[in-house]
């Protein structure tokens, strides 16, 4: 698969999801965006592809997909699962009991974020502006 096409990645479900997605946005990526800006895509979509799995339950029988596009100097990544489709809200980070990272982080980092519904569930993206 050539770099960033609208072709969707499919990934397993399960606690593996985020190292897959990782290994797919590098394999994707790698020498066609800067080391930093894909240092924080791996982060923002691990952080995504986490919420998948934790809130919306897709176990390892389940499936991901990450779709990616690179446009106008920026990376567009949007993630949907076979998970239950509720309504992703960012929430303050809970530092002492831990969780509500992901949204945070997707919010502050990427220069544009939002949720879609259709005729096939719900797709979570984000986009990073590149630097070069």
């Amino acid at each position: 698969m050539t770099c960033c096409t609208d072709d969707a990645i499919r990934i397993g479900g399960g606690r593996g999801a985020g190292i897959e997605a990782r290994a797919a946005l590098t394999e994707q990526l790698a020498g066609r965006v800067g080391e930093d800006e894909l240092r924080d895509l791996h982060l923002l979509t691990s952080e995504v592809v986490n919420n998948s799995v934790v809130h919306g339950g897709v176990e390892e029988d389940g499936w991901i997909e990450l779709q990616l596009s690179r446009r106008d100097g920026s990376v567009r990544v949007a993630v949907r699962d076979s998970g239950i489709q509720g309504q992703p809200t960012p929430r303050a980070p809970d530092y002492e009991e831990g969780g509500g990272f992901g949204l945070f982080l997707v919010e502050s980092m990427a220069s544009r974020w939002g949720t879609e519904r259709g005729v096939q569930g719900l797709t979570v993206w984000f986009e990073l502006d590149l630097n070069g």
